[in-house]
């Protein structure tokens, strides 16, 4: 499926508009963390469920390549509710390939309440990228705000760090490098069709080597009220890309 995207820088979003409708809000932590919980046997538990069963623009898997739209979403016997051994990690495991929160309320084996963790695979794997998908629930403007923290500070042969990216129906829009201990953070508007996916990809850097590259990852995605991004996208339309890259060093 194909879409037309358009970016909008920022100052259009903070130019005055009011929304007449409150705007509809996903975000991938508290998302996650939501289908994780209560855990089986409660028969409302969701945990086993790819696409996410409370939430379910959310889809979890990986893949052999960045831009694609193929993706392998993960099994059953893929889940694990104390990964490490902690009750506290829960979520998808293959091999070191991981997508997992800490789904307490307190700090946890190193993670802050609610921090969604994900783990690449090496070059030499069959299925090295860590993929997120999020799926348009309906035609609109969409406000994506997304982060990458790579949590090792460890530096040396295989150690630089992760690579990030966005892509959107196979095409990608956003690629970067994340160093041990740095943060990349990328924001901007697209305009989606109903259908319309987005996959936030993780790989093993530069390197291949995915030692170390635990991440921690996260997107807030927001539908913008019609009445507002249709004006927001005629006041952009000079201005038909936008994106901004911040990288920083791990929070205090």
């Amino acid at each position: 499926m194909t879409s037309s995207k358009v970016f909008i820088t920022s100052a259009f979003l903070a130019s005055g508009v009011t929304p007449l409708q409150a705007a509809t809000t996903w975000i991938a932590n508290l998302d996650f963390v939501a289908n994780e919980k209560p855990d089986l046997p409660n028969p409302l538990s969701t945990e086993l469920s790819d696409p996410n069963g409370k939430v379910p623009e959310w889809s979890y898997g990986y893949r052999d390549v960045i831009a694609s739209t193929t993706l392998t979403l993960f099994a059953t016997s893929d889940h694990n509710n104390a990964i490490g051994g902690n009750p506290d990690f829960q979520g998808w495991q293959n091999s070191f390939l991981t997508t997992a929160a800490n789904t307490s309320g307190i700090v946890s084996g190193g993670l802050n309440p609610y921090d969604l963790l994900v783990h690449p695979m090496a070059d030499s794997s069959s299925f090295t990228y860590n993929v997120i998908r999020w799926t348009a629930p309906s035609t609109g403007v969409y406000d994506i705000s997304s982060s990458w923290y790579a949590a090792s500070t460890l530096t040396g042969p295989g150690l630089d760090g992760v690579d990030c990216h966005i892509v959107l129906n196979g095409t990608s829009l956003f690629d970067a490098l994340v160093a041990p201990g740095q943060t990349v953070v990328d924001f901007g508007a697209v305009n989606l069709i109903a259908g319309d996916f987005v996959d936030f990809v993780l790989g093993p850097g530069n390197s291949g080597d995915s030692t170390s590259d635990s991440t921690i990852f996260n997107t807030t995605i927001t539908l913008v009220p019609e009445t507002s991004s249709t004006l927001l996208i005629a006041a952009a339309a000079p201005i038909l890309f936008r994106r901004r890259r911040k990288i920083s060093n791990p929070p205090a």
